[in-house]
């Protein structure tokens, strides 16, 4: 993506409302100098609640004679799903951790899961908000590149699955479904209720998850 204000407008024509995306992108603060570098990037994820959007603008300073580009913050621009119309976002939690996606849980544009890529999962409820971790005490979500959720209606029917590998060394790839409950029932997941079929057999303690074939992706 472009990365100047009008280019982004431009690029991202019939990608929400574009009044309120060129109003958000006015409320941020432009470095213009010589030794300013901007790159946009834009992260896009569909649920049966809708689309939601990202804009990642990462600003970097060129230091002469100092090597790369040194990191100089990050604004984020979101929608939704839902809602056509875009705001800024801020996620503080990151500290330096990066976003692999935004999925929309109900078509209210108010409740959504972020996925970091070493922290794992967030929920907000107030369209972006506020934020709040969203592992349930399960360790294995914080390795994020490893970890593709499965939305099949709404929140209640939200699934992550842990992608360790592709042969038998590698472990079993555990199919969770992330509700929070008591103690005893921290999660409840499996194969057979997402697809409704009786040829998995259920694995773990407590019925909390199961394996998952190698060819399922």
């Amino acid at each position: 993506m472009n990365p100047k204000p009008a280019e982004i407008l431009e690029d991202l024509a019939g990608h929400g409302d574009i009044t309120s995306l060129e109003k958000a992108l006015k409320s941020l603060s432009w470095k213009d100098g010589v030794d300013d570098y901007l790159e946009a990037a834009l992260l896009s994820t569909q649920t049966p609640a809708g689309k939601t959007e990202l804009i990642r603008l990462q600003w970097s300073e060129i230091v002469q004679g100092h090597g790369p580009p040194e990191p100089n913050g990050i604004d984020w621009l979101i929608r939704i799903g839902g809602s056509a119309e875009w705001k800024v976002v801020k996620f503080p939690f990151l500290k330096g951790d990066d976003v692999r996606g935004v999925w929309s849980l109900e078509k209210d544009a108010r409740s959504a899961l972020l996925l970091s890529a070493r922290h794992g999962f967030y929920l907000t409820r107030d369209g972006g908000l506020s934020w709040e971790v969203a592992n349930f005490g399960e360790t294995g979500f914080t390795s994020g590149t490893k970890v593709k959720p499965i939305i099949v209606n709404d929140a209640s029917s939200t699934f992550a699955l842990i992608d360790r590998g592709t042969t038998e060394n590698d472990g079993e790839n555990p199919l969770f479904r992330l509700q929070h409950r008591n103690w005893l029932q921290r999660w409840s997941a499996g194969l057979t209720e997402l697809f409704g079929s009786s040829r998995y057999r259920e694995e773990g303690s407590a019925g909390e998850r199961q394996g998952v074939p190698r060819s399922v992706d």
